[in-house]
C-alpha cells in the first residue's frame, strides 16, 4: 500500500499534505521499490536455477503480482518469493535451491521433501547471500 500512497501524496494534490509527510513517504518508498527490485532479481535467478535442474516452477504474490495488478513492481511489497511446483518436483527443486546458494530455513524441509504423500504444503528455504526466503508451495490432489 505504501506504493499506491506515495502515488497519492506526491500526484496532482501534492501540495495539500504536510511536506514533511510527503518525504518521509518518499524515503520509504525509495526504500520499497530497491527492495522490489532486489526481490524481482533474486526471483529470476531462483527461476533460472529450478529451470536448470529440471523444475517447472512458477511464481505467484510478490513480484509477479505487482506486475500484473498494478504494472508497477515497487508498488507491492513481498517479505518472501513463492513458487508452485508439482509434488513429485518438490525434492528437486529444495536439492536445485540448496545448490544454488539456499540453505534450508527449517530442519523440517528434508523430513517433509522424502514423503511419499503429497498433500498441501511448503518448504522454506533462506538464500545464503541475501536472506531472500523462497517457499517452495504444492498441492497433490492424491494427498
Amino acid at each position: 500500500m505504501l506504493g499506491h500512497l506515495h502515488h497519492f501524496v506526491t500526484g496532482e494534490r501534492s501540495g495539500e499534505f504536510d511536506r514533511g509527510l510527503v518525504q518521509r513517504v518518499k524515503g520509504l518508498q525509495r526504500v520499497l521499490a530497491q527492495r522490489s527490485v532486489l526481490q524481482t532479481a533474486q526471483l529470476l535467478r531462483v527461476l533460472q536455477t529450478l529451470d536448470a535442474a529440471g523444475v517447472q516452477a512458477m511464481p505467484f504474490k510478490g513480484p509477479l503480482w505487482a506486475e500484473l495488478l498494478y504494472g508497477d513492481i515497487t508498488l507491492r511489497s513481498s517479505s518472501d518469493l513463492d513458487l508452485l511446483v508439482a509434488y513429485d518436483q518438490v525434492a528437486a527443486a529444495r536439492e536445485a535451491l540448496l545448490h544454488g546458494g539456499f540453505a534450508d530455513a527449517t530442519a523440517f524441509n528434508a523430513r517433509i521433501s522424502r514423503r511419499r504423500r503429497g498433500g498441501l504444503g511448503q518448504i522454506a528455504l533462506r538464500a545464503v547471500d541475501a536472506g531472500t526466503v523462497a517457499e517452495v508451495h504444492w498441492r497433490s490432489r492424491w494427498g
